[in-house]
């Protein structure tokens, strides 16, 4: 078992030089700077003291950096999950309390536990099919949540919270006379230098300096009019540690009171917080080219709040602000979020004198802001423009988590993305192919008419009867005296029901005289298969593959088809040489960057390529244009989509941005299978017809 099992982070310590320090380092002080006003923010919104924001703000987010997946992903505390602990933990104590501070760091555990299970079950993929339309209705609610339970604090007025949504409404109206002008005042200032430091100077850290402008113009009323006067509610001092232990309670006395909200709170929290850690590391991945596992992401959330809960740390997960923040400043590894840690602590340690004096209505009108950016309106729009399940979805979620809750906004949106995915799964696409799209699937064995059918996605007991509706409505207008030709390239399961399906429609054509032919993508349908009969029904010369049954383990043992034209033959085995380079030259760099010769070597491949798309592409497509070619423009188009392709890489390779050059390669070596196996293989027997054309 390899070192990096029990320590990832060995993966990516490689990758430390001079200039990944040095980017790091200058990412990892812009973190820990912009992260000091959320910390505060989010901690209030939790209900804890501001000195737990702070300890969240650093301990899990080393722990997770270390042992999580994605190199760019920041956790800490997180909006959605500080009102879910806030609305549960609230009932069972006063905010801010011993008791709820316990039952916090208690929860932190119990959350970090649950995860657990998720982890070491590798279930982490699951995360992936959360509906978007439920996650953007549960993060716009919250941004509604917000906003709504911060007026109290805005006006320089205490409400009771969590309360229902009506309820805190009315709160709001019944102490709408009683607010504090002043500290309405103060709480706009920093509301409004937010936004215009957001709307006209992009790129500034607008959190940081709307506090600094709330806390100048807070002192500056209290000098001209006295702190009596202005009365404005603030911190105060706080109480840290720099290494504050603490332990989960789970004693009978303290426990049992609030067992059943914690327990349903843990989950609620265990599920959302893994749900947008690895939506965050997916969208982080996509920006990089990282390959990101999420089994181990799981298990580095879990990790940090486990440890969190032994370092008075309350429930955390990854941060779309913080790892959007992380990836723009340049950051390469996750030495990133240790060294924000340490920046933060620091920040901390030497600036308690003056975070005790922020008044409490500049924090409500961060966390105005805050909510603000959590609600965006053209996600919104094009969701409710949108026909069908999605718009529903949002609305329900929307809905259920303004009114009902956090929790039953969650409960609600994983109940709609279950039904959702099995109402996918259940409806396998079906589509006929006509013209060129169909000749280029009929086999040389099938003479006479006809018909392709591609089918993609599942087809299994709960779907078969999509399938059989449509071999059905197939016969009733080809009465079955027709070949049949299942598509099947993008079709990702198979179970012994739908293969069934197939050999009863394989049994009636043959009774017809006509046969049954399948084209796969590769040989991972052969057990089921196999086990169904198919194979030996239908024979096996009526099975054809895309990528003839080779995958990229089988680099060396794959043999490009001949195309009956000798130049065109060499041209095929030259690209092929420079592919298989270049692929065992990228997968190197999946834990190191290359060197500048190796850089050197990859430019030159590209150099090599760029010649071959010029050169070769138009000897073929001339060739195949002066015999009229049926399927020349076809031909044109996948040449045109490699070469579009390779500009981009170009790109990316001109940055010398190595995260991308493991997958270049695959991707090359797909394109080249697929077109010569399939496409190119076709021109032989089709020029050979016309003019009897020789090699040469």
């Amino acid at each position: 078992m390899r070192a990096t099992t029990f320590f990832p982070f060995l993966s990516w310590l490689p990758l430390l030089n001079r200039e990944t320090l040095r980017v790091d380092l200058v990412a990892g002080i812009v973190a820990g700077v912009l992260i000091l006003p959320q910390a505060i923010a989010l901690a209030t919104l939790a209900g804890m003291p501001p000195e737990y924001g702070f300890y969240t703000s650093i301990f899990p987010v080393i722990i997770a950096s270390l042992y999580g997946s994605s190199w760019h992903a920041l956790s800490g505390p997180n909006t959605a999950m500080c009102i879910m602990m806030g609305s549960v933990l609230g009932f069972y104590a006063g905010l801010g309390t011993e008791d709820y501070i316990t039952y916090a760091i208690t929860l932190s555990f119990m959350v970090g536990a649950i995860q657990m299970v998720f982890g070491v079950l590798k279930l982490g993929i699951i995360f992936s099919y959360f509906s978007h339309a439920a996650m953007v209705a549960i993060i716009t609610g919250v941004g509604m949540i917000i906003i709504v339970q911060q007026v109290g604090n805005f006006m320089g007025q205490v409400m009771n919270i969590p309360e229902p949504i009506e309820d805190t409404f009315f709160q709001i109206f019944y102490l709408l006379p009683r607010a504090n002008w002043y500290a309405v005042l103060v709480g706009s200032v920093t509301v409004v230098s937010g936004l215009l430091v957001k709307r006209y100077l992009k790129g500034w850290p607008h959190l940081i300096i709307c506090v600094i402008v709330g806390m100048i113009a807070a002192k500056g009323l209290e000098l001209f009019l006295g702190p009596a006067t202005v009365d404005l509610y603030k911190l105060g001092t706080m109480s840290l540690s720099p290494l504050p232990f603490s332990a989960p309670d789970f004693s009978p006395e303290n426990f049992a009171e609030a067992a059943e909200g914690l327990y349903t709170a843990a989950f609620v929290l265990a599920f959302l917080g893994l749900m947008q850690s690895c939506v965050i590391a997916r969208a982080m991945a996509i920006k990089s080219g990282q390959n990101v596992d999420m089994n181990q992401e799981v298990l580095g959330q879990s990790l940090s709040n486990l440890g969190g809960s032994f370092l008075s740390c309350f429930p955390s997960c990854g941060s779309f602000n913080r790892s959007a923040s992380n990836i723009e400043s340049g950051a390469r590894t996750p030495l990133v979020g240790v060294i924000s840690a340490i920046v933060l602590g620091a920040l901390v340690f030497f600036a308690t004198p003056v975070i005790a004096e922020l008044p409490i209505s500049v924090m409500a009108g961060v966390l105005f802001l805050v909510g603000a950016g959590l609600i965006k309106g053209k996600d919104i729009r094009k969701l409710v423009r949108m026909h069908g399940e999605s718009r529903i979805i949002f609305v329900l979620c929307l809905v259920a988590t303004v009114y009902g809750g956090l929790d039953k906004g969650v409960m609600l949106g994983i109940l709609a993305s279950i039904v959702a995915y099995l109402r996918s799964v259940s409806r396998p696409e079906i589509d006929l192919f006509f013209g060129e799209d169909a000749e280029q699937y009929v086999p040389a064995n099938l003479t006479g008419p006809t018909t392709v059918l591609q089918v993609s996605g599942s087809v299994f007991f709960g779907s078969t009867q999509v399938l059989e509706r449509a071999l059905t409505d197939l016969a009733a207008s080809d009465h079955r005296q027709r070949h049949l030709v299942i598509v099947a390239e993008h079709l990702h399961s198979l179970d012994v029901a739908g293969a069934e399906t197939l050999l009863q429609e394989a049994v009636r054509r043959g009774a017809k005289g006509r046969q049954l032919a399948l084209w796969l993508r590769d040989h991972n349908l052969d057990r089921v298969l196999e086990e169904s009969g198919l194979i030996k029904a239908v024979g096996e010369e009526n099975f054809h593959y895309t990528y003839g049954g080779m995958m990229m383990g089988d680099i060396d043992e794959f043999e490009l088809a001949d195309v009956g034209i000798e130049r065109f033959n060499k041209d095929h085995q030259r690209l092929f040489g420079y592919i298989r380079e270049f692929y065992y030259l990228s997968e190197g760099f999946r834990s190191r960057k290359p060197s500048d010769d190796e850089w050197d070597r990859i430019e030159s491949i590209f150099g090599h390529l760029d010649h071959y798309t010029i050169t070769h592409f138009k000897a073929e497509e001339a060739l195949m244009e002066s015999r009229n070619y049926a399927h020349l423009a076809r031909h044109r188009e996948q040449h045109a989509h490699l070469v579009s392709r390779l500009n981009a890489l170009k790109g990316r390779i001109a940055e010398r941005d190595h995260y991308y050059l493991s997958g270049i390669g695959r991707f090359l070596f797909d394109w080249l299978s697929n077109h010569v196996s399939i496409h190119d293989v076709k021109y032989k027997d089709v020029l050979d017809a016309q003019q009897g054309l020789k090699e040469g």
